[in-house]
């Protein structure tokens, strides 16, 4: 008579438990670094978009604001997501992917971008004119443009006084420089 025991089986199954140990951790971690992958491409994308808006504004960046819309950000110039229409074709769903960092749900969900604008302060220059990061003896290469819009506590602008929670969502955050280039920083090292 041919057949397994019960103590075969249950050795095939502990070795296949162990496997299937040893397999998630690679797979969760495979699956952290192809969202970070895909951000940084849209950090990329980004890159190009400002090259394309440099050319056609002598220049300067956009004038937009730090948060997108609805935190409440104390300015009242447009969300990115406006100051660059034109430039990034919507999907069919009348949003943009380029706008979406995957790790992120909550925040894409609110307000259509997963990204915080950096240079909102310096919107509407030329990089070489701005005093203060020449003062500072910052290069193109070392300011920071956009980057993932990571968790906190964060205000509303309506109803007055109303909060947000949102969870982190990043150890290694993606940043696009004024030079065009992206980096991935891990945020235990600043």
């Amino acid at each position: 008579m041919c057949g397994f025991t019960l103590i075969e089986l249950l050795v095939v199954i502990t070795i296949i438990a162990i496997l299937i140990g040893l397999l998630l951790p690679a797979l969760a971690m495979a699956r952290h670094h192809a969202r970070g992958a895909a951000c940084m491409a849209n950090l990329r994308n980004f890159g190009q978009v400002m090259a394309m808006y440099h050319n056609d504004h002598k220049d300067v960046f956009p004038v937009a604001r730090h948060m997108p819309s609805p935190f409440l950000t104390g300015d009242s110039d447009p969300p990115l997501t406006q100051a660059l229409r034109g430039y990034l074709s919507r999907d069919a769903h009348g949003t943009n992917a380029v706008y979406h960092c995957p790790g992120d749900e909550q925040l894409f969900d609110l307000c259509g971008s997963s990204y915080n604008y950096l240079l909102f302060l310096f919107g509407g220059q030329r990089f070489e004119d701005m005093w203060m990061l020449k003062m500072l003896g910052l290069s193109a290469d070392r300011v920071a443009v956009m980057a993932d819009c990571d968790g906190g506590t964060f205000d509303l602008e309506a109803p007055p006084g109303s909060q947000i929670q949102v969870g982190f969502f990043h150890v290694e955050r993606n940043f696009l420089f004024a030079d065009g280039h992206a980096a991935r920083l891990n945020i235990a090292d600043q």
